[in-house]
């Protein structure tokens, strides 16, 4: 008799969660489809890129954008012809770089260019997107050498992102994504996430239901308020291991030694991903630790992010709440960041003179 309630009790429980599952996924979805249908184009050996000559609406819960994209592939009005004078700056990286959740003219690259502007009013500089959604550094890299030649770039700016970098370094987007009816999609055989059984657990779920979804962003935002979200960064900022690390490493010196090539040097820029800014920590990252040790090996330069984004005072208001990434303010203040890097490293000083 026992075993027959609780049997019932579980279908009930079971039946009850179902039902939940459904009302969310028809009335308030918490899932949604993160690859634009038609903004990116097959690639036979990066695996994606940006459509060229193209106009896409992106449609997510918190914002609704237009992404234009030149002849080249690249996000943005047409690229100008590169004269003798010209100071040309291409920026290399994944969603931060494209710049999702803004306008064409909201990304940080364009920020960047008008800031420079301003600073150095007598020259011409140019600052191209070059950052495809959906990339790890093993893409940036032979993105880069397909087109470092054809660009001639004055100056390179590489964004490394805390947040999936590591795992997708793994193998190059050609094996990790596929395209389905002109949408790209993530292969179901790749695992991006490693470390502890519960954190991939959870990754897995809250990706798949959406249930699982709404109950992790609330717990997220009670752990915030007990004050337990250092605990919760400690365990994402050591979930890449130590050979996912040593990949990092490996892959920003080639990169680094790619731009040398064109004679170009190389900035690299770490962005740390939403968690570990909330945590607020005093100490630098273990992520950021291999950026940097790559930009010393590599006679690079190194940017972190994580001090200027930790230091805001609301940092809840960096991100939108549903997708995680950069609200408007936080590209602009990335550009500063970068802007201020710059002049500080003296790039433009003497530079651009035909």
């Amino acid at each position: 008799m026992k075993i027959r309630k609780v049997a019932i009790g579980c279908a009930v429980g079971v039946l009850a969660l179902l039902a939940l599952e459904g009302a969310l996924r028809l009335f308030r979805p918490q899932i949604f489809p993160h690859h634009v249908r038609g903004l990116y184009a097959p690639h036979p050996e990066l695996g994606h890129v940006l459509a060229p000559n193209r106009e896409t609406m992106i449609t997510q819960p918190e914002y609704r954008v237009t992404a234009r994209t030149n002849s080249n592939g690249f996000r943005g009005a047409e690229l100008p012809s590169k004269s003798p004078g010209t100071i040309r700056i291409v920026c290399f990286g994944d969603w931060m770089t494209f710049g999702e959740g803004v306008e064409d003219d909201g990304t940080y690259p364009v920020l960047l260019e008008t800031d420079l502007r301003r600073r150095y009013p007598d020259r011409d500089i140019q600052v191209i997107n070059a950052g495809i959604a959906q990339y790890g550094t093993v893409d940036e890299l032979a993105y880069f050498k397909s087109i470092a030649t054809e660009l001639a770039p004055d100056f390179v700016i590489l964004e490394f992102y805390a947040g999936d970098d590591f795992e997708q370094n793994q193998v190059p987007s050609r094996e990790r994504h596929e395209f389905h009816d002109g949408a790209l999609e993530e292969r179901r055989s790749f695992n991006k996430t490693t470390g502890p059984w519960w954190l991939t657990s959870i990754y897995w779920l809250k990706h798949r239901s959406h249930l699982v979804h709404w109950v992790s962003e609330r717990a997220g935002q009670a752990a915030l308020q007990a004050n337990l979200i250092g605990d919760l960064e400690n365990a994402s900022s050591n979930h890449f291991s130590d050979e996912q690390a040593q990949r990092a490493h490996e892959l920003l010196i080639e990169f680094s030694n790619v731009a040398q090539g064109v004679g170009a040097p190389t900035l690299f820029v770490f962005v740390p991903e939403r968690m570990q800014v909330l945590a607020r920590p005093t100490e630098e990252l273990r992520a950021a630790r291999v950026v940097a040790s790559a930009a010393d090996q590599a006679s690079s330069s190194f940017l972190d992010l994580t001090p200027m984004l930790v230091k805001q005072e609301d940092l809840k208001s960096l991100y939108l709440h549903w997708i995680g990434t950069w609200r408007t303010g936080t590209y602009q203040l990335a550009a500063d960041a970068v802007t201020q890097k710059i002049v500080e490293l003296r790039w433009l000083d003497g530079a651009g003179n035909p």
